[in-house]
């Protein structure tokens, strides 16, 4: 399997200006939950969508005067203003908001890896006032993540994943309805098929929409499980010897009894 290596230029000034930002504690975090509601592309708050053969890098970006779309990004992917945020319930109020990831391979049930993953909160003039990146202290969902799609079907039903923004952040970012809100990711095993990433508004509506905790096993049960499933293949190898070594012992009629 082969995997491009070559990123486009923008795309390198977007990652490059997310390291460069002031320093905040704005992040995505993933708690192996699912989002029940997805109404297609187009009916959606998509703000970014990607699709490569192989590994797919993309993002969208603002620079002051239209988006900027890079890498694998498709011309569907979008800027949010703040304005546009709040038509889609999105507040500045709001301590978090949803960023829904839909998987939808050419080929069913294909697992990919997402391996980075990051939102970048742009002013009206494009210059970077903080980015969100992925987050995983203590967590057993640090990248690179590995997801199975469950359901095909572009701007459906997705796995979510929480941003969540200081008091001071949401105020620097919701002071002008300008303020821009881009996306950046990249996924590992594709297949061709599009990956959509959408918004969600407050919490309320993303706990009245999930689904129950999807059944990927966390990396530690993976281990757990391992350990257990070797431990009780090495008892019952030794209870089978134990079966099948047996004593020959001599009778006193010359005959030799098993046991």
């Amino acid at each position: 399997m082969s995997v491009r290596a070559c990123v486009s230029l923008s795309l390198v000034g977007v990652l490059s200006a997310a390291l460069s930002a002031p320093a905040h504690a704005a992040s995505i975090t993933f708690a192996n939950e699912t989002f029940a509601t997805g109404s297609g592309i187009g009916n959606v708050p998509t703000i970014l969508v990607i699709q490569a053969a192989d590994a797919e890098t993309g993002a969208v970006s603002w620079n002051g005067l239209a988006d900027v779309t890079s890498g694998d990004a498709k011309s569907s992917s979008r800027t949010w203003s703040v304005a546009d945020l709040a038509a889609i319930g999105i507040l500045g109020a709001d301590t978090n908001f949803g960023l829904v990831f839909n998987l939808n391979e050419s080929s069913n049930n294909r697992d990919v890896s997402l391996t980075a993953l990051g939102l970048n909160f742009f002013a009206s003039d494009g210059s970077m006032l903080f980015a969100a990146p992925y987050a995983c202290v203590g967590c057993n969902y640090s990248l690179p993540l590995v997801l199975s799609e469950s359901g095909q079907g572009t701007g459906s039903s997705g796995f979510l994943f929480r941003v969540a923004l200081t008091a001071p952040e949401r105020a620097q970012f919701f002071a002008s309805t300008s303020n821009r809100l881009g996306l950046a990711a990249t996924i590992n095993a594709t297949d061709s098929g599009p990956e959509t990433f959408y918004l969600s508004a407050s919490q309320a509506q993303l706990n009245a929409n999930l689904d129950p905790m999807v059944p990927n096993p966390e990396p530690a049960s993976l281990v757990l499980l391992g350990t257990g499933l070797l431990g009780l293949s090495s008892v019952t190898m030794r209870r089978r010897r134990s079966k099948n070594a047996t004593r020959t012992v001599k009778l006193d009629h010359g005959a030799t009894q098993r046991r």
